[in-house]
């Protein structure tokens, strides 16, 4: 997630200070946090990498491809493109 993250800030797709709104879905993800609200893209990747904070990824994953199954497709594309299986 963070390699997508990483890619999307260096194409100029998003930027650390981004709003992320957060979604019904990822209040609602199990997760470490459990005190997330609407914030910065830079302190969600925080509280995701650190706290292993699944609600956090959520709406990462939200924020980058519009929801989770799309993400997941973009990762999974990546995973092919550089080879791993």
């Amino acid at each position: 997630m963070l390699y997508l993250v990483n890619e999307d800030i260096r194409a100029g797709k998003v930027n650390l200070n981004d709003m992320v709104k957060i979604s019904a879905k990822a209040v609602n993800t199990n997760s470490s946090s459990k005190m997330l609200h609407e914030g910065c893209l830079e302190d969600l990747i925080k509280i995701m990498a650190i706290l292993s904070a699944n609600d956090a990824a959520v709406a990462i994953a939200e924020h980058l491809a519009g929801s989770v199954d799309k993400f997941v497709a973009r990762m999974n594309a990546k995973a092919k493109e550089v080879g791993i299986k």
